[in-house]
C-alpha cells in the first residue's frame, strides 16, 4: 500500500517532518503532490494524482484556503460555471476577497472536492485543515462570534453538511469548548503545522476521525516528550537558563507541555520568556550555565563577531556566569537560503558555508572545516519562517544539557515511532527509520 497527500504548502513540509526530520510514517512509500498556494481545483495537481494512482493507494487529501486561486475570478479566459479545474491561479489575493466572491470560490472548491470523491471514492480522505484551525483561531480571538457566544462565520462553516462525508468528528470545533489542543496543531497565523499537528495529520490517514486522531496523536507526541523528560532528568546537569530576544523560546516553550516543563526545570534547565528581562535573570540565583539565543541578522563574518562581542559585554556586566551564545535566527535563514539555492541549482559559495559554519558552531561543538548544510538541514522547519523542527528542539536542549552526541535525540524519535506502532498508526508493516541517514 501507498500513501498519497495532497495538498498546499502543508505538503513540502510534512515531506520534510517525514523523510529529514524522522517522525514516525504509516507506510514506506509515500507520494507528495503539491505546494503552496495550491487550491483544490488546480487541475495539474489532480491529473498527477490520477495518473499516479495505482489500486490500493490511500488519498489523504488536505484543503487549504478555499479562497486559494481567487485571481481567477479575474480571468475571462477561465469560465468557472462550466468546468472545475484550472491551472495557473494559487494564493490569495486579498484585495478580491469580498462577501460575493468568497461565495464564488466556495462553490468552485465543493465542486472540485465532489469530483475528488467521485474519482476516488472511499480511498480518498479529505481533512478541511484550513477551514478547521481557522475556527479554532477566530474562536479564541472572538472573530465571528455573537453576543450568544455563538460562532459562525458569514461564509464557510465547519459543520455544514456538505462535510459530513470527510473526516468525523470536525463539526464539533463549530461549538467545542477544548480549543487550546486542537490551537497547538499549528505554529503560526498561516496554520502551518506543529509536530502535534504532523502526526495529527498522519493519524487521519488511518482513522479519519478527528477525536481519534487527536487521542493518537497526542499518545505518540507525549511518548516522545517523556523520553526526552526522563532522559535529561537521568543526567547530572548543571542549572541551565535560556534566554533571549528569538522567537525561538516560544517555540520551545510551546512545544513542550507544562507538567514537562516543571520536569526539566527540576532537572536544571529552564527557559524564559522571549524578551524576558534581564533583571529576571539576576533574581533566579545559583545558575551555572546561561544561553542567550539571539535573533540579530548576520550577513558576514565581521556583524557575527561584532554580535558576539557586544553580548557577551552585556551579559559579563551583570553576571560572572558562563555564557552560550545561539543564533538561532541565523542558522534559520543560512539554512533557508541553501534551500533556495538548491531549488535554483545554484552553487553555494565557500564564502557562504563559512559563514554558516562559524555561526553553526558558536552554539554546536565540531569543527568547521567539515560542516555540511545537510547537517543542519533537519533543525529547521521547511518553508518561511524559520521555526525550529521537532529535531530542532531536542538539539538545543541536549545540548544544553552537555550532551554531545544525538543519542537522546534518536531515542526521543524511536519512542515516537514504537508508540506509533504500538497504537497502530501504521496503514502496512512499516520501518519508521527506513529513510533516514540517523547518526549515532
Amino acid at each position: 500500500m501507498r500513501l498519497i497527500l495532497v495538498g498546499p504548502s502543508h505538503i513540502p513540509r510534512i515531506r520534510h517532518a517525514l523523510e529529514v526530520v524522522g517522525l514516525p510514517r504509516p507506510v514506506d512509500e509515500i507520494l507528495y503532490f503539491g505546494d503552496g498556494g495550491f487550491p483544490v481545483w488546480k487541475k495539474s495537481v489532480f491529473e498527477q494524482c490520477c495518473n499516479e494512482y495505482r489500486d490500493g493507494d490511500k488519498i489523504l487529501l488536505i484543503v487549504a484556503d478555499f479562497r486559494f486561486g481567487n485571481s481567477i475570478l479575474c480571468d475571462k479566459s477561465c469560465n468557472i460555471n462550466d468546468a472545475v479545474f484550472f491551472n495557473g491561479h494559487t494564493h490569495v489575493n486579498r484585495e478580491l476577497c469580498t462577501l460575493e466572491n468568497d461565495e464564488q470560490m466556495k462553490k468552485l472548491c465543493v465542486k472540485a472536492l465532489l469530483k475528488w470523491k467521485e474519482r476516488f471514492g472511499d480511498k480518498l480522505i479529505i481533512l478541511h485543515w484550513t477551514l478547521a484551525m481557522r475556527t479554532v483561531k477566530n474562536r479564541l480571538s472572538r472573530q465571528h462570534v455573537d453576543s450568544n457566544g455563538k460562532y459562525r462565520h458569514p461564509v464557510w462553516n465547519i459543520d455544514e453538511p456538505v462535510f459530513k462525508t470527510d473526516v468525523a468528528g470536525l463539526s464539533a470545533l463549530q461549538t467545542t469548548n477544548e480549543l487550546n489542543i486542537c490551537n497547538s496543531l499549528t505554529i503560526d497565523n498561516d496554520l502551518h503545522p506543529s509536530t502535534l499537528g504532523y502526526l495529527y495529520i498522519i493519524a487521519n490517514t488511518v482513522t479519519a476521525n478527528h477525536e481519534n486522531s487527536l487521542m493518537l496523536a497526542k499518545t505518540v507526541y507525549m511518548a516522545g516528550i517523556n523520553t526526552l523528560s526522563s532522559q535529561l532528568s537521568n543526567k547530572p546537569l548543571q542549572k541551565t537558563l535560556f534566554f533571549g530576544t528569538s522567537k525561538v523560546l516560544n517555540s520551545i516553550t510551546n512545544a513542550i507541555p507544562m507538567s514537562s516543563r516543571a520536569a526539566l526545570k527540576v532537572a536544571g534547565l529552564e527557559i524564559l520568556k522571549q524578551g524576558e528581562t534581564l533583571d529576571s535573570i539576576i533574581q533566579i540565583g545559583n545558575v551555572k550555565n546561561l544561553i542567550y539565543i539571539s535573533d540579530n541578522v548576520i550577513n558576514d563574518q565581521v556583524t557575527l563577531d561584532k554580535c558576539i562581542s557586544n553580548i557577551r559585554k552585556e551579559l559579563s556586566g551583570i553576571t560572572d556566569t558562563k555564557i552560550s551564545i545561539l543564533f538561532w535566527d541565523a542558522i534559520a535563514t543560512q539554512v533557508m537560503q541553501w534551500r533556495a539555492r538548491n531549488q535554483r541549482n545554484a552553487p553555494t559559495g565557500l564564502i557562504e558555508k563559512s559563514l554558516a559554519a562559524n555561526i553553526f558552531h558558536t552554539f554546536w561543538s565540531g569543527s568547521p572545516s567539515t560542516f555540511e548544510f545537510q547537517s543542519i538541514d533537519r533543525l529547521v522547519e521547511y518553508g518561511a519562517g524559520g521555526a525550529p523542527t521537532f529535531w530542532g528542539i531536542l538539539s538545543v536542549l541536549t545540548t544544553a544539557a552537555n550532551s554531545t552526541s544525538n543519542g537522546i535525540s534518536n531515542a526521543v524519535i524511536n519512542s515516537m515511532s514504537i508508540s506509533a506502532k504500538n497504537q497502530s498508526l501504521v496503514l502496512s508493516d512499516v520501518n519508521p527509520l527506513a529513510s533516514l541517514n540517523l547518526p549515532s
